[in-house]
């Protein structure tokens, strides 16, 4: 989808000019890059005026872009590189290291914790994602949501339940509530039947 959209329109720039306008932005540029399986991701790069953090960047563009135009990773920077024209030098922007946004390490305790961890390191294509790791800030997007949830059907976990969880600690806590929350039918009360008297039958056939 990036790469369709790349043919037909400015996406970076597109991109930028949205990431430029969020709270606390002062600068910001957008590269793409392929992954190992020659997918199209989006890397934004940007400079403060205020403190801001990439999920609330990601939450405030989100509202104004479709979801295969959001950037994979936000990499906070000093200031952009320039060239010796004073120009974006956009060469000088370098694909990050998924690992680099990754959390202390902390293993899997349950057995839905473990297939969750393994089908994001499956999915995103790296080693030792604990349970505090958050799947879109590794680099995740909505394609390979769909592919983890494939790789989890024993656990009918859907793609809804991985966009709100992002962990696999989190994603196992929201199942649990919603397997707790699911009321049991409620037993009817029987009605008890009398039959009817004689005089009854004859005013109900009258």
């Amino acid at each position: 989808e990036i790469a369709a959209a790349m043919k037909n329109v400015d996406l970076s720039g597109e991109v930028e000019t949205i990431i430029k306008q969020a709270d606390g932005v002062l600068d910001a540029a957008i590269k793409d890059f392929k992954n190992q399986y020659g997918q199209v991701y989006l890397v934004a790069y940007y400079v403060e005026k205020e403190p801001v953090s990439a999920d609330d960047l990601k939450e405030a563009i989100s509202k104004k872009l479709p979801p295969y135009m959001i950037p994979a990773f936000f990499v906070k920077l000093g200031k952009l590189p320039v060239n010796a024209n004073g120009k974006l030098d956009r060469g000088a922007l370098t694909a990050p290291e998924a690992g680099n946004f990754k959390n202390d390490y902390i293993a899997p305790e349950t057995d839905m914790q473990k297939v969750l961890c393994e089908a994001f390191e499956q999915v995103l294509g790296m080693e030792n994602v604990g349970i505090d790791d958050d799947f879109f800030a590794l680099g995740g997007d909505s394609i390979k949501c769909a592919m983890v949830s494939g790789k989890c059907g024993v656990y009918h976990i859907s793609t809804a339940d991985i966009f709100a969880g992002k962990t696999p600690r989190m994603i196992e806590r929201l199942l649990i509530q919603k397997a707790s929350s699911k009321k049991r039918p409620e037993k009817k009360n029987k009605v008890k039947v009398y039959p009817l008297t004689p005089s009854e039958r004859g005013m109900y056939l009258e």
